[in-house]
């Protein structure tokens, strides 16, 4: 009976002492070197303390009988600073490197991480491309004189014209009232008979002349009218 509970606890010994881990490791400052005399704790994820030591000469530590989980090893030292590190335990024995620093080399840390890597606030918007667009066909305008451009020239002389046009009309006066018809002129007999011209050209602005072309160049035409010769631009004439 003695021997059996002897076994038995022996056995329960050897189960307990599987189920327990041993944590070693190191404690170096930034510079890579070992600090002894750190005060180290272990804490787990509740924040409660389960085991603390003192690290020995060249840094190093050691805990024994740690239970698997997670857990957080701090280390405090007078005058190199403090350090964190978390870890966790499963089936093995677990070896931990833990750094120290004073507060003002983790400012620094920091200041020169945000300098290598700067957080840029007002990113670029990323740039359009540009489309192009078909080139437009300008559609060329005809080209056109002015109206109130001269385009024409009399070539008569427009008062004698005038003086034997009114002698016409007094003869028509007199034929309307049965008068006697008087001797008439030559050119004025010349000038009652009826026309028989054999152009008919009409003009940008509307206009339609009537006449013989006497005389034609690339540039111009001159026409004889019922009123006299005519001289026309020919870029002025739409038909003829």
């Amino acid at each position: 009976m003695n021997n059996l509970l002897l076994r038995s606890i022996l056995f329960l010994s050897l189960l307990s002492a599987k189920s327990k881990f041993t944590v070693t490791g190191v404690v170096q400052n930034a510079a890579g070197e070992g600090v002894k005399k750190v005060e180290l704790s272990i804490f787990d994820m509740e924040g409660e303390e389960v085991k603390s030591t003192k690290s020995k000469g060249g840094g190093e530590f050691k805990f024994k009988k740690i239970e698997p989980g997670e857990y957080s090893l701090y280390g405090s030292h007078k005058k190199q600073g403090t350090g964190e590190i978390e870890f966790s335990i499963v089936d093995t024995h677990v070896e931990v490197e833990l750094i120290i620093q004073l507060e003002s080399e983790k400012e620094q840390d920091y200041q020169e991480e945000l300098t290598e890597s700067p957080v840029d606030e007002f990113p670029e918007e990323p740039t359009k491309e540009s489309v192009l667009l078909p080139q437009q066909r300008t559609q060329p305008t005809k080209a056109q004189l002015k109206f109130e451009d001269t385009f024409f020239e009399y070539e008569s002389n427009l008062k004698a014209l005038k003086s034997e046009i009114d002698s016409l009309k007094s003869v028509v006066k007199g034929y309307e009232k049965k008068q006697t018809m008087p001797n008439l002129d030559r050119k004025i007999l010349d000038l009652i008979t009826i026309p028989a011209f054999q152009h008919r050209i009409e003009l940008q602005n509307g206009t339609v002349v009537s006449g013989d072309i006497l005389e034609e160049s690339d540039s111009t035409l001159i026409l004889q009218t019922q009123i006299g010769k005519l001289v026309l631009k020919k870029e002025m004439v739409v038909r003829m």
